[in-house]
């Protein structure tokens, strides 16, 4: 599989109290094989640029089992069905991204990961992101902004805004296991920006790893297996 492109009230009656809203629509699986010690790990699903939260998730069944899975929906709407976790203007032929937004969304997600801890027994220790594309510009954000929030991140196909890098370069380390995956063929984010991540990343990262094929813009399923 290559993915590319996620009460009334009576009268006379207290109103039952409403269920707090997360910060995104999501999907989730939780485990099958729940945990002993009654917390698990988790896995955050980000999609890429005009995708929505159905599309990782289809990646479920080949994650593991004592995990929950969680696929986010970006909060910014393209079109219908089509979002986005920033927008971003090809019109002059070169990617102009709104920064404001992105700044926004990494926000978000940090409270999403506060959110899904309190709502279901998920081990803080033990959360994961998963990004592809646009989605592994948001994990690195979030790694490199919140460490303390997720312990690996997966990053396929992705790179590191220049915002973040600025902020990257000014610290020693990080506490985020990393693992990228990059194609040598990608037409929409040349393969140097892996590259520069592995630069700025391979001695800050609690461990890293890079890994290349050569299948264009798509994801790569090898990273599925940094997950134990």
């Amino acid at each position: 599989m290559l993915l590319g492109a996620f009460v009334c009230g009576v009268s006379g009656l207290e109103e039952a109290p409403k269920e707090e809203l997360l910060v995104f629509e999501y999907k989730i699986q939780e485990p099958s094989e729940p945990s002993i010690s009654g917390k698990s790990p988790a896995v955050i699903l980000l999609h890429g640029l005009g995708s929505h939260e159905n599309d990782l998730f289809a990646l479920k069944d080949r994650l593991p089992k004592n995990y929950y899975v969680i696929s986010a929906r970006a909060p910014f709407e393209r079109r219908p069905g089509s979002y986005a976790w920033y927008q971003v203007d090809l019109s002059t032929g070169k990617a102009i991204y709104d920064d404001k937004e992105a700044a926004q969304s990494r926000e978000m997600i940090a409270e999403f990961i506060d959110q899904l801890i309190a709502k279901y027994p998920i081990d803080s220790d033990e959360v994961h992101l998963l990004g592809f594309s646009q989605g592994a510009f948001m994990s690195f954000s979030v790694a490199i902004h919140y460490p303390e929030k997720v312990r690996s991140i997966l990053a396929m196909s992705g790179r590191i805004l220049e915002e973040d890098q600025k902020v990257l370069e000014s610290v020693n380390s990080i506490d985020v296991d990393i693992a990228i995956s990059h194609s040598a063929s990608d037409r929409v984010l040349p393969i140097s920006h892996a590259y520069k991540a592995e630069e700025l990343l391979k001695t800050k990262a609690s461990s890293f790893k890079f890994l290349t094929h050569n299948q264009g813009h798509r994801a790569d399923l090898r990273l599925l297996q940094e997950l134990d």
